[in-house]
């Protein structure tokens, strides 16, 4: 099948403020998923694919925006035209550091094509990076569920493993993975993958990413101004009304 007849869903998996995404250490779940999303965009459409991002904002966008998203556009799309949906994570087992590792891709239970296209994508992902193979899973994700297309979830590697978490911000990392992950999908429509090459974030993107993250550290600042001040009017009212 050509390219061009083919649309890839990609979900970045949370936004950058989800809470409880991040590492012990504070990196956030979305510094990995989003760079590696926007990589497999741009790898996906040099090669002809058709590529919808179907969370874009930086915001948390709901998985039921998500999911609404790409099957309204499914629905739109011709006869002759297939489609998939991937959302890209990175795991985590507990709250602290932890010796749970490896990659691992979902699909949801009784989906013939999911499962196809997870095999595919986790023989790609376990061949190129020096990770445990976790294997192939069932998953009851809402993003499996609801979806129209065949849909996988892919989880990177653990983010509360330290060496693992180590890879998340690392550029060739996510490059390797984004590539893997087109392989598996090659392999699942049989097109030929022949502009396997490597990508690095542009300088435009770079900036981007750390005026995402100063922003919302600033907001994060604001916030914490304004809870002090709204305690501390309270607290005025309060002694006024004592008095």
């Amino acid at each position: 099948m050509k390219p061009e007849n083919i649309t890839i869903f990609i979900d970045d998996g949370h936004g950058i403020e989800t809470p409880g995404k991040r590492t012990p250490g504070g990196t956030r779940e979305n510094e990995f998923n989003r760079p590696t999303a926007v990589k497999l965009r741009t790898l996906a459409e040099n090669l002809g694919f058709n590529v919808k991002m179907v969370a874009p904002e930086l915001e948390d966008v709901s998985l039921e925006k998500r999911v609404s998203r790409a099957n309204t556009a499914f629905r739109a799309l011709g006869s002759n035209h297939k489609a998939i949906y991937v959302s890209i994570h990175f795991n985590a087992a507990g709250e602290g550091w932890s010796g749970a590792e490896g990659i691992e891709t979902f699909f949801y239970p009784g989906s013939t094509e999911g499962k196809k296209l997870a095999a595919a994508v986790q023989q790609e992902l376990i061949r190129g990076t020096p990770q445990r193979n976790r294997g192939i899973k069932e998953g009851n994700f809402y993003v499996l569920k609801e979806t129209l297309p065949p849909a996988i979830l892919v989880e990177g590697g653990f983010m509360t493993n330290k060496k693992e978490a180590s890879l998340m911000l690392d550029q060739e990392f996510q490059n390797e993975t984004a590539k893997e992950i087109l392989d598996g999908i090659c392999k699942y429509f049989s097109v030929t993958n022949d502009k396997r090459e490597d990508l690095q974030l542009d300088r435009e993107y770079s900036r981007r990413v750390v005026a995402e993250r100063e922003v919302e550290d600033l907001k994060k600042e604001i916030k914490e101004y304004e809870n002090f001040f709204n305690n501390f009017q309270k607290f005025l009212n309060k002694a006024k009304g004592a008095k």
